[in-house]
């Protein structure tokens, strides 16, 4: 799968010589690029862009021969979330009997991540329809026709000169491209939006290709990159030679599987602000006992400052004793100091630990589960909508290490296992590490151990499955290192969101604030109208307080055992028997390893969880708005600071029961939902909606909100003629039996939309009227949905006979 061509495997110019040349240089006759200028005095705009164009193909048509040599020097930025990662690279290629059947390739790199943070070196030969990789300890071999490995580096056609404006300096030997005007499909992928775009062509004195420059800049998703190359041509090119004891190369379908490990690690090590979370979980059946290790890491860097929070927690189990000990542990390393806390005692200090010691701990968390490309048997990539997934089976010599590292663990010694077995054997190697699609930045990488050992004639099972997140430009590492939000300044654009003032005859008064989930900077400066009105309330009512949920979580039992049932399928089934769509569980899988969602516990977990995981790395991958940021929160935060009392008006277990409640049938529709719109689509229409909600535009917000989509599915919603084989056996089969599909859509949209809204607005509005006749005045602040839908709470309390009143800004 070809994956790479945004950055270093698209420097080529080959298909130059095999698209326009025809791959024969018999056909074709060197053009005196001269021949290609009109003799026009004052030629028209469109002439001249018409002559230039001219005179760059009779330049590539110059380059003749049976050999090709290039070098290439490229560098590429990505910016993402305010962070940004560098590539840079030095390229040599050889091609040998160029369109021959005896054609050869060879091609030498060199690439550094950041200001020389890491570097590698590959080197790949072609020769008869194989490729030899090494790339630093491995040694690959797949097998790729020449036109495969050829568009692996060279673009059908270097520049398409009808993109762009033409110039020419006064000899005519340099030509100008500007001002792109849409996507070169042999470098940009087919949605990105080119902000600018600039290259040279520059010609000898022949009038042949000798040099050739190119600058993009462009928007890809929500992330922006800056490509630059500079390539060098020369007409002979060395004959490569097949490299020697090929039978150490390791045959692979994935010729890039050991490539992207090493991509990942070079993008890891330059992380500034990130948060990961690590979850594993050991296993000895011989020991008879496991161990829950969990980590979630953040860190934070500003110039030369660094800071540092690491939280650690170990659940160890005897299951022959039945004990069970837990262990929890807190650093940090705030302003040149380091600190630690173990079981939630007190801060002690330790001046020993220096920076460069926190640097290469988080280091270590980061890259540690990073495999070489010599550890991988086999690889497949597979694309999920935002995330390519790429998942490997390990070597036995990988899967013994995890098994001597798992005995190290519980026994103290690598070898206490082996030396007790009379046989060992592997069950399972698996590893899989994650890519987001628009940066290439890593999501997620786990692995999934499991071996046996022969003791006294029985088998005795041990085994490992460590998943990890990465959020490569984290916006939540400051407040989760120091425990406050992050510095801000108001912004130019300030957010207007509706707010309206409830009064009854009676004298009783409620401010009433619709709310959305997510938010930024715009949350925290809000118009002074809603903060008077907050700090003169008696109360502040929001949807349910997670807060004081989670503090009520640790010391309820029963509680622990409802939010169970909520979370977990307690009849012994897995997730994968609550799913009858063919192929959605092993999608919904790959995808939740992807999100960096996965771990030991997910396949037991209720499928509304699932759905909510993968909502949420769309949202994340925004890189702009946070749940932390959203206007409750804030609003949460003022109102502990004032000691102000905050009511809930449903409650977190009252949501959950809700959503656990959910037909096997909905959870599973909601699934496949999240999954078929893709992160790109869902954020795009989540940021809508914010923008929406900054705006206040009552009657636009409530045209938004009262557009219900249809679950319904047409007949024009499956194009018959874009499939083939299986897919088009499916869609035929879903055509043929359309009316009770959509009449089972239907029974299943009505159980969300009375769940979802007539029930909680119902319920809403009870607790507003209560509020309203307590004699309090009530700060009231939910969902925008619940105000603003039919039969929401302003047109419900209007109904009720309350005065509700959109509140202008002064």
């Amino acid at each position: 799968m070809k994956i790479w061509k945004q950055g270093i495997l698209l420097l080529m110019l080959l298909a130059v010589l095999l698209i326009v040349c025809g791959c024969n240089k018999n056909n074709t006759t060197p053009t005196d690029p001269a021949a290609a200028v009109t003799t026009e005095p004052e030629p028209t705009e469109d002439l001249r862009q018409a002559e230039l164009a001219a005179l760059y193909d009779a330049a590539v048509e110059a380059v003749t021969g049976d050999s090709l040599a290039m070098e290439v020097d490229y560098e590429r930025t990505v910016t993402v979330g305010g962070q940004t990662y560098k590539e840079s690279g030095e390229v040599n290629q050889d091609y040998w009997n160029i369109g021959g059947e005896d054609f050869l390739a060879k091609i030498k790199q060199k690439v550094t991540y950041g200001d020389d943070a890491y570097d590698i070196k590959l080197e790949e030969i072609y020769s008869e329809g194989k490729v030899y990789q090494e790339l630093e300890d491995s040694k690959i071999l797949v097998e790729m026709t020449p036109e495969a490995f050829t568009e692996r580096y060279t673009p059908l056609k270097l520049l398409d000169p009808s993109l762009y404006t033409l110039s020419a300096d006064e000899s005519e030997t340099v030509i100008t491209f500007s001002d792109g005007v849409a996507g070169e499909g042999w470098l940009l992928p087919e949605d990105a939006v080119i902000n600018s775009a600039s290259g040279t062509v520059e010609l000898d004195s022949n009038g042949k290709l000798k040099k050739t420059t190119y600058t993009v800049d462009y928007q890809y998703g929500v992330t922006n990159i800056c490509l630059t190359y500079e390539a060098e041509i020369e007409e002979e090119g060395r004959k490569p030679s097949i490299p020697e004891k090929v039978e150490k190369y390791t045959q692979l379908s994935e010729i890039d599987a050991a490539y992207i490990l090493e991509h990942a690690y070079g993008y890891l090590s330059q992380a500034k602000h990130i948060s990961s979370n690590t979850s594993s979980l050991m296993m000895t059946a011989a020991g008879a006992c496991s161990l829950i290790h969990s980590v979630q890491m953040d860190a934070y860097a500003v110039g030369e400052e660094y800071a540092v929070r690491w939280e650690t927690n170990v659940n160890l189990t005897d299951y022959s004793s039945g004990e069970e000990v837990k262990q929890e542990r807190v650093e940090k390393f705030i302003d040149g100091k380091y600190t630690v806390s173990e079981d939630g005692g007190r801060e002690e200090s330790d001046s020993s630990v220096e920076q460069a010691d926190m640097e290469n701990a988080v280091t270590n968390q980061l890259l540690g589960w990073i495999l070489s490309g010599d550890s991988v048997v086999e690889a497949e990539v597979t694309e999920l909508g935002g995330v390519l997934l790429v998942e490997y089976t390990g070597t036995e010599v990988l899967a013994e290490e995890i098994s001597a590292r798992i005995s190290s663990t519980f026994f103290g010694s690598g070898s206490v296992l082996d030396n007790a077995a009379s046989s060992y054997r592997t069950n399972e190697i698996e590893y899989y590490i994650a890519l987001d699609s628009y940066s290439l930045l890593p999501t997620a990488t786990g692995v999934k151990y499991e071996g046996v050992h022969v003791i006294d004639g029985n088998e005795f099972i041990l085994s490992q499955q460590m998943d990890q997140s990465f959020d490569m430009a984290s916006l939540n590492a400051y407040d989760e290192i120091f425990e406050e939000s992050a510095p801000e300044e108001e912004p130019e654009n300030p957010a207007t969101p509706l707010f309206y003032h409830v009064t009854g005859e009676d004298g009783q008064e409620m401010w009433l604030l619709g709310t959305i989930h997510v938010g930024d900077v715009r949350t925290g400066f809000l118009p002074q109208d809603i903060y008077d009105a907050f700090y003169g309330s008696d109360a502040f009512a929001i949807e349910c307080n997670n807060d004081t949920f989670a503090e009520q979580l640790e010391e309820d039992e029963e509680l622990q055992e409802v939010l169970s049932e909520c979370y977990f399928y307690s009849d012994g089934t897995t997730a994968k028997d609550h799913i009858e769509t063919e192929d959605l569980y092993e999608t919904a899988v790959q995808f939740l390893k992807a999100s960096g969602n996965y771990n030991f516990n997910s396949e037991y977990e209720m499928l509304h969880l699932w759905s909510t995981y993968i909502e949420h790395f769309y949202m994340q991958q925004g890189y702009s708005l946070t749940t932390e940021k959203g206007v409750e929160n804030r609003l949460l935060a003022l109102a502990e600071e004032e000691d102000i009392p905050v009511w809930e008006v449903e409650s977190v277990q009252l949501q959950l029961e809700m959503l656990a409640n959910y037909s096997d049938h909905l959870q599973e529709f909601m699934l496949f939902s999240s999954l078929a719109a893709g992160a790109q689509e869902n954020w795009e229409a989540t940021l809508e909606l914010y923008e929406m909600w900054c705006s206040g535009d009552e009657a636009a917000l409530i045209e938004r909100i009262a557009v219900e989509e249809s679950w319904q599915i047409d007949e024009e919603d499956i194009d018959l003629e874009s499939l083939e084989g299986e897919d088009l056996e499916k869609a035929q089969a879903v055509l043929a039996d359309l009316d009770n599909i959509n009449a089972e859509l239907a029974k299943l949209q009505e159980e969300y939309n009375k769940a979802i809204s007539v029930d909680r607005n119902d319920g809403m509005l009870e607790v507003a009227k209560s509020y309203l006749e307590s004699g309090d005045t009530i700060f009231y602040a939910v969902g925008l949905a619940h105000l603003l839908a039919e039969n929401g709470l302003v047109n419900a309390l209007r109904e009720a006979g309350y005065t509700v009143e959109l509140v202008k800004y002064q």
